[in-house]
């Protein structure tokens, strides 16, 4: 099932298991399993779901939020889970240690420009009518433009402008 390394085999494996929904709970299990290839080829194939269906992952957005927290995650996985999280409605329980881990992620050293990215995505609309929070993650992201990339900056530019516009 997971052979392949495309997009189009990605999204044929996607189409599958939107007609066979049971099969989502094994491509879960993938996503979050040890084997790191095996976890990283089923988050492309988890994301072309959730582009096909945005509904589908409703019931595992908990677990997705929880294992993102681990510790050694393929930077892939990583990626995809939280470009799910981004555009997905996240339940109020879950939204503070999302908020915190997303945080984490933008302060690392290590982390990805897409993770880095996405996780500001994230804190921007959960914190959306809290100033605090949006104070603090325009602090963070001010702090780190001296030394982000172009595409932390082109982000954090989008996020900036859009706060002092309120």
């Amino acid at each position: 099932m997971l052979a392949g390394n495309s997009k189009l085999h990605a999204v044929r494996v996607a189409r599958l298991i939107g007609d066979y929904p049971g099969l989502m709970d094994e491509l879960i299990k993938l996503v979050t399993s040890e084997n790191q290839d095996f976890a990283r080829k089923a988050a492309w194939v988890l994301r072309s779901c959730y582009e096909l269906d945005r509904n589908c992952l409703k019931p595992h957005l908990p677990r997705l939020i929880k294992f993102i927290y681990k510790e050694k995650i393929h930077d892939a996985v990583k990626r995809n889970i939280l470009g799910i999280l981004k555009t997905s409605e996240i339940p109020r329980k879950y939204s503070g240690k999302l908020l915190e881990k997303c945080f984490q992620f933008i302060r690392s050293g290590r982390e990805s420009i897409a993770v880095k990215a996405f996780s500001m995505d994230i804190i921007n609309c959960l914190a959306e009518g809290d100033p605090y929070i949006l104070r603090e993650l325009c602090l963070i992201i001010e702090d780190q433009l001296p030394y982000a990339s172009a595409g932390i900056i082109s982000k954090s530019r989008i996020i900036l402008s859009k706060r002092q516009e309120k």
